[in-house]
């Protein structure tokens, strides 16, 4: 396993938020931070930021225009339209000219989180386990974000899910999952109201030749079962308080665990707080998928 990871100022940027909310609720430092998807020691977190905190956007700081994008992705997500301003410091910028910073500095900045201490892996991790044991009650996968898809962030959520759920038979892994993302795209026919529950199964088995995807009625039972037969699950549900989320659309998933309660790796999830594998009781699953029309399960499998 790698001692380190490498990540965008975005994605580090998230977890700075999180820092200083557990700092102003706590008055402490957190013992260990989560990064997307993987847990570092505070030591290890603290020296990457001190390195991508010397960094200018502009006349900006690190810190101001990180907190401007997640305000930024916060009324985003709840707008589900770009801004006419965002505010950086105590300065109100233009969308154009605060776009021009993100796209020519902020997102070109990257910082790599070196790990000598103890990496923290627990089961919900971000990283694809190395199994030396089976653990029957999850399927080792990697939790894509799909805000990383340039262009595609806010739609692509039935790609990145597929992903999640093709990287558990090793077809997608960090190193090749933009390609695929992009590639899923056109295959499912997703567009800027997002991709179509018969067009993600075409795009999926016209794609990968070792893998197949296919509908079960969605019970708890088929979770388990499927599960049991390490096989990743794709389902197609209402958003909610339930599940973390502020407002209420439509959205793709995945199911990765069953363990009494249900798994879930959610590929928006990082930007709610819940990038790693959560859990949460069927009927709260239940509830969301009969609020969207009460679709299958969509079991990928091996050939």
């Amino acid at each position: 396993m790698s001692n380190q990871i490498k990540v965008s100022a975005k994605v580090f940027g998230e977890s700075w938020r999180r820092v200083e909310n557990f700092k102003a609720k706590n008055k402490a430092n957190p013992k260990t931070v989560g990064v997307n998807g993987t847990t570092v020691q505070w030591a290890d977190w603290k020296r990457a930021y001190d390195i991508i905190a010397k960094n200018k956007i502009g006349k900006y700081t690190f810190n101001q225009f990180a907190d401007s994008y997640n305000r930024y992705s916060d009324w985003y997500n709840k707008n589900k339209k770009n801004p006419k301003t965002v505010r950086v410091s105590t300065d109100t910028l233009s969308w154009t000219n605060w776009l021009k910073l993100h796209q020519n500095t902020f997102n070109k900045l990257t910082v790599t989180i070196n790990m000598p201490s103890t990496l923290v892996v627990q089961k919900t991790e971000d990283i694809k386990q190395v199994e030396t044991t089976k653990d029957p009650e999850i399927i080792p996968i990697f939790h894509f974000n799909q805000q990383t898809v340039p262009g595609w962030g806010e739609v692509c959520c039935a790609p990145v899910s597929a992903c999640i759920c093709a990287s558990a038979f090793g077809e997608v892994d960090r190193s090749n999952f933009q390609k695929v993302a992009l590639d899923l795209i056109r295959a499912m026919q997703t567009g800027s109201k997002g991709t179509g529950p018969k067009e993600m199964i075409t795009g999926f088995n016209s794609y990968f030749k070792n893998l197949t995807m296919y509908e079960e009625p969605f019970t708890e039972a088929n979770i388990k079962k499927n599960v049991k037969k390490q096989n990743p699950m794709v389902w197609n549900h209402m958003t909610g308080p339930d599940l973390g989320y502020k407002g209420r659309f439509p959205h793709y998933s995945t199911v990765t665990g069953h363990n009494g309660q249900c798994g879930c790796s959610d590929p928006h999830g990082f930007n709610i707080g819940r990038g790693h594998r959560c859990w949460y009781n069927f009927n709260i699953l239940d509830k969301a998928n009969k609020a969207n029309f009460n679709r299958p399960l969509y079991v990928v499998a091996k050939k």
